[in-house]
């Protein structure tokens, strides 16, 4: 796949600022990227850990997530790309990073894609845990997830009494 067009525009109320940054621009505006996202004025106003910032998208958000992901390895802490489609390929600098990726096996397009790159991603040396349904009760979602922790994954649930 490439990609001919593609641009990300923060836009916030406040200051009425926007901030748009294009794939296809040089080089050089490119690499500022990270610079630009953390001199943003919401960022000089409220105090940001920038060490604690984290990358979400939904379809093409989730793709342009990975696309930063491995573009900027040191931006984000933790990243949720949700049914993105990217080339299994293409993830391999991504086995150490903490991603959450959410995919439904029904989704025709993102599945193959996303299934394929937990295996590349576990064949790196990442940690893969799979499991959910819809259906389940808290206790039926928290026996899985409790094995996958115990099997080296990191995860955060709430309730945490469980």
């Amino acid at each position: 796949m490439i990609l001919r067009s593609v641009e990300i525009a923060l836009l916030m109320e406040h200051r009425s600022s926007v901030f748009r940054f294009s794939w296809c621009a040089s080089s050089a505006s490119r690499a500022s990227l990270p610079q630009s996202i953390l001199s943003l004025p919401l960022a000089a106003e409220y105090s940001i850990d920038h060490k604690g910032l984290y990358a979400t998208g939904q379809s093409g958000g989730g793709m342009m997530t990975m696309a930063m992901d491995i573009k900027y390895p040191e931006l984000f802490s933790a990243s949720l790309p949700v049914a993105g489609q990217w080339d299994p390929a293409l993830v391999k600098p991504l086995a150490h990073k903490i991603l959450w990726i959410l995919v439904s096996q029904d989704d025709d397009k993102a599945w193959p894609d996303e299934s394929a790159m937990i295996d590349v991603l576990s064949k790196e040396g990442a940690t893969a845990a799979r499991f959910w349904d819809g259906t389940w009760n808290a206790e039926q979602f928290h026996e899985p997830l409790r094995r996958s922790t115990q099997n080296g994954a990191r995860s955060t649930s709430w309730p945490s009494d469980r």
